[in-house]
């Protein structure tokens, strides 16, 4: 049988640029062919008026938005707003995580050394995306609940711990969650992310069962103008629907941040999606 279903239209925003041909051409719009997309930019369509207008319009008619932050272009600061604007799906792009600016930095992207290593990773975004429509749109209702010790995790919750090492100083903490995912849905680490944000002190964390997070960039601004570092699990995963997982976090200080009896450390687990962020805010006071 024939299939006439439209394809999905991918609409990319990029700096106009030489230095981005093949970033383009051979990583984004070999993915979207890949993923089973139709792709295109302004640049290639011929169009009446004004460009700012055609392209307003194409982000209003498209499935998805693509958007390449590299360079920080200001054009396409103001589009992806644009976008965003529209509740749009946007998928972001750098070569330097450092250009995407603060109030995006709660959405996943897509970090590229290479065109074969963008190419790889937006294909397989872009056809989660095609194939699973539906549940996609279902992360506004953030599926999963979490637990500790027992008990349902708050919004904002305070724990005591006594996980201390010999001398009652420690350099490391660690606490375990409990997550439950919906009957109805799998989430996928390509729409979904865990990630822990932590004070400066704090060098490096890791998450059982997929081990070391990486340190991806400071939060300024988060509580009380204090300046915290975001740590994003990297690892690929996939929690199947009506599972249980159970996360054990170990969280590492400097030497110069030791922690000890009666020491407390302000932290917050962060469930990043393709629409938007929930944080939990813990305290973990020290016994």
């Amino acid at each position: 049988m024939t299939v006439t279903a439209p394809k999905p239209f991918v609409f990319v925003l990029m700096p106009f640029s030489d230095k981005f041909h093949d970033v383009y051409h051979l990583g984004i719009k070999t993915a979207s062919e890949l993923a089973g997309t139709y792709c295109e930019r302004v640049d290639e369509q011929i169009f009446d008026g004004t460009i700012l207008n055609r392209i307003y319009n194409q982000i209003s008619n498209a499935d998805i938005i693509i958007a390449d932050m590299s360079g920080r272009n200001p054009n396409v600061f103001y589009e992806v707003g644009y976008a965003h604007a529209l509740d749009k799906r946007v998928i972001l792009l750098t070569q330097n995580l450092d250009d995407i600016p603060f109030d995006l930095k709660h959405y996943p992207a897509i970090v590229y050394s290479s065109v074969t290593s963008l190419r790889d990773e937006l294909s397989k975004r872009l056809e989660w995306i095609v194939q699973n429509p539906e549940e996609t749109n279902k992360y506004f209702k953030f599926p999963l609940r979490l637990f500790s010790q027992g008990r349902p995790l708050a919004r904002s919750a305070k724990y005591m711990l006594k996980r201390l090492s010999k001398g009652g100083i420690s350099q490391h903490i660690g606490f375990e969650v409990d997550v439950f995912n919906s009957p109805d849905q799998v989430l996928a680490s390509v729409t979904f992310q865990f990630a822990l944000v932590v004070p400066q002190l704090v060098e490096y964390v890791s998450i059982t069962p997929f081990e070391h997070a990486s340190r991806m960039y400071p939060v300024r601004d988060f509580k009380q103008d204090e300046e915290y570092a975001l740590f994003l699990v990297q690892k690929d995963f996939l929690l199947l629907p009506g599972a249980w997982e159970k996360f054990f976090w170990t969280v590492g200080a400097s030497k110069h941040g030791t922690l000890k009896p009666g020491d407390a450390l302000d932290l917050t687990i962060r469930l990043l999606t393709n629409t938007g962020v929930r944080d939990h805010e813990l305290r973990l006071e020290l016994e």
